[in-house]
């Protein structure tokens, strides 16, 4: 399971991460999901009564995709033998691809700042060496998009 990163690692560095950038996402959720995401008569009011639906999913979505990425790929996309650069290199790049790949077409600013996003969840994880935090992180980040999507149903 380590091998996936479904480990303990630095738990309470990733939970501290975590939480910390899910509870930002969420506070600023509201104004994120109107300006960025479509968001209609968005409210903290009418998001209140969501949370019960928005919260499983979003914590779901990061479990998925979290393991599917940085589990399963990212171990697999560094070179097993040992070339002339430094270790960071290596993580870095196998972090680059999957987060270019992660990503899905749309405007190229989206595609940048998903490409970023994916740098971060990468770094949580490897400095954690664990996906929590980078679930938390991912979850969070899907909050505003999700509350777009609640209030235009």
């Amino acid at each position: 399971m380590a091998s996936l990163y479904l480990s303990k690692g630095r738990f309470w560095l990733g939970l501290g991460i975590g939480l910390a950038t899910f509870t930002s996402f969420s506070v600023t959720s509201v104004a994120a999901a109107t300006n960025f995401f479509v968001g209609r008569d968005v409210s903290y009011e009418r998001v209140l009564s969501w949370v019960p639906w928005i919260v499983p999913f979003v914590l779901s979505n990061g479990v998925r995709e979290e393991v599917w990425f940085r589990g399963f790929f990212c171990r697999g996309l560094r070179p097993s033998s040992e070339p002339r650069r430094p270790m960071c290199f290596r993580r870095w790049f196998s972090h680059l691809v999957i987060s270019m790949c992660n990503t899905r077409p749309g405007s190229l600013c989206f595609w940048e700042s998903r490409s970023y996003w994916g740098l971060g969840f990468g770094a949580v994880t490897q400095k954690t060496g664990s996906l929590l935090g980078a679930v938390l992180f991912h979850a969070g980040a899907d909050v505003p998009v999700i509350i777009g999507i609640f209030s235009n149903l």
